[in-house]
């Protein structure tokens, strides 16, 4: 009897941390995160001119949980880019060490189109011993916002964290000797405690 109440209380937990882990970061694509962005930008009523930042304040449309292929491309971030997570990290958080944990960005493809996005850098060192190239993956991205280029917007999603999808191939398993990957631990957003 105590064996079956725990095990009805485990997975009541569990389904809640599922609930929980999915919170604040609803399943929409990159395209869907645009529209609303476009939207928000409308609502504004403000020109449209190059150089023009937006940053996303909305608490609703802040983050999201999108699936994309790991191509296992990276790169520095430019100076524009990281001048935007800093002034974004700054002005909309308050917090401006937020900025520093993120130095490079990672190419993904979703929707037939390729995203490069920044990453954490704690996050994207696990990204050789938990994910494979080809591999599809959830990611959990800050909706930063973007800049104005001259006839387009330039978004920044930001990534916080990632997991794989139930049914995608797990990564390999670590090597003898190996600490076992983390689990994925969603935060509640971008402020760092201080």
């Amino acid at each position: 009897m105590r064996r079956a109440i725990l095990i009805i209380a485990l997975s009541a937990a569990l389904l809640s941390a599922g609930a929980a882990l999915a919170q604040g970061y609803p399943p929409l694509s990159f395209a869907q995160m645009v529209q609303l962005d476009l939207e928000l930008i409308r609502q504004q009523r403000q020109p449209e001119r190059p150089g023009d930042l937006f940053f996303n304040p909305s608490t609703e449309t802040g983050g999201a949980k999108v699936r994309g292929v790991y191509t296992g491309q990276s790169r520095p971030l430019d100076q524009r880019k990281q001048a935007f997570i800093t002034a974004f990290a700054s002005t909309n958080l308050g917090n401006d060490r937020y900025a520093a944990l993120y130095e490079r960005e990672y190419r993904f493809t979703a929707g037939g189109q390729d995203w490069w996005l920044p990453v954490q850098s704690q996050v994207a060192g696990y990204f050789g011993k938990e994910i494979k190239v080809g591999q599809t993956v959830s990611l959990y991205i800050r909706n930063a916002g973007g800049f104005r280029l001259s006839d387009s917007w330039d978004w920044m999603f930001l990534v916080e964290e990632f997991d794989t999808p139930e049914g995608a191939a797990p990564a390999a398993p670590p090597e003898k000797g190996q600490p076992a990957p983390k689990k994925p631990v969603v935060p509640k957003g971008p402020k760092i405690d201080t």
